[in-house]
């Protein structure tokens, strides 16, 4: 199932046309802003102290944050699905604002007041990928009830080709791993989204080794090896699509998983 985007290619009513309007004298207004008064306040911080938030405020920063509007968020998340696209298909590099806006139906403008810059897409990129592939495990794994096949619909749900699969999605998980290795607030969130996900394959491997009775001394290093298993599978599933065989992916880390708890020694008393 992917996730359709927004073409912006149809006519939009009187009362859109308004709202877009607003957004644009409100970017306008955001921009004359930040060149006036807030960039330079900000040139008098060092580098340092800015890489120190994801999102560009001052770290000491103690006022609390306004609520974004509904309207906000939905057009946060526009923009957010479009860098997906567009990075999938060209990659991070050749994404630029431009494309992005043409990507969601809007103007480069709108971009502008909604993200500081592409980088800060990006960061939001990460999380919405995050929670999709939550959601499409507790969909999946609603009816396993076992630990080996929650730890099946884990494994399902983040490499199989069925219901919710979404091919340009890994592809942009692909270019965000990439990313990770050069622009350290990009690795600072992704570092963060791995830890979780090993965090995770832990806990179900724990399950899966104790209903086997075995000992689950080594079940973050099972797990390890599984999440690596994962993201070497996303690599060459977006890298080689004519070279590996199709549907392998699931299937190879089950088996994986299950040989390797089969493997592990018998516990030494129960619950261990």
């Amino acid at each position: 199932m992917q996730n359709k985007l927004p073409s912006g290619s149809g006519k939009k009513g009187s009362a859109a046309r308004w709202a877009d309007g607003l957004d644009m004298a409100m970017a306008r207004s955001m921009a004359l802003f930040y060149k006036l008064v807030e960039q330079p306040i900000l040139k008098n911080y060092s580098s340092t102290a800015l890489r120190a938030t994801k999102i560009g405020y001052l770290p000491n920063y103690d006022a609390p944050a306004m609520a974004r509007s509904p309207n906000t968020e939905a057009r946060r998340a526009e923009i957010t699905q479009a860098l997906l696209t567009v990075i999938a298909r060209h990659g991070y590099e050749k994404a630029t604002i431009q494309s992005i806006a043409s990507q969601a139906g809007l103007a480069p403008g709108l971009i502008h007041y909604h993200f500081k810059n592409k980088q800060e897409i990006l960061l939001s990129l990460i999380d919405m990928l995050a929670e999709v592939a939550r959601s499409r495990f507790t969909r999946i794994c609603d009816a396993a009830a076992a630990p080996g096949l929650r730890l099946d619909a884990y494994l399902e749900a983040r490499l199989g080709r069925g219901e919710g699969a979404a091919p340009d999605a890994v592809a942009a998980w692909v270019m965000i791993s990439a990313e990770a290795v050069r622009q350290e607030e990009v690795r600072a969130v992704y570092s963060q989204v791995i830890a979780q996900e090993l965090a995770m394959v832990t806990e179900l491997v724990v399950a899966a080794l104790r209903e086997q009775q075995r000992d689950t001394r080594g079940a973050r290093t099972l797990a390890a090896g599984v999440l690596a298993l994962m993201e070497g599978a996303f690599g060459l599933s977006s890298a080689t699509t004519a070279v590996m065989p199709a549907g392998y992916a699931a299937k190879a880390a089950k088996d994986f998983a299950h040989m390797a708890i089969a493997a592990a020694p018998p516990a030494r008393h129960a619950g261990r």
